[in-house]
């Protein structure tokens, strides 16, 4: 039971990848950005090059929007962008 659980915890930010890629598809920046900072510091997808691929196109795309209400999210975008690459 605690292996089936365990695997649970990790599926589940596997999820948080995939719907932190699936927003930034849709245009969803601000969701996008919430879920894959929960996915990049969870244990489980941290190390994930998956993770960190997904982390530094959100961030990339962050970081060159024109939109300043996107922008002030976070000033140091591109800079996480091009580290997580």
């Amino acid at each position: 039971m605690l292996l089936f659980s365990i695997s649970l915890i990790g599926n589940a930010q596997n999820g948080k990848r995939n719907a932190a890629k699936t927003a930034l598809d849709g245009g969803k920046l601000v969701k996008a950005k919430e879920l894959i900072d929960i996915a990049i510091a969870h244990e489980k997808t941290k190390e994930d090059a998956k993770t960190w691929l997904v982390y530094g196109q959100i961030y990339s795309q962050i970081g060159a929007t024109k939109d300043e209400a996107i922008s002030s999210l976070d000033p140091d975008a591109l800079d996480k962008a091009l580290e997580a690459f």
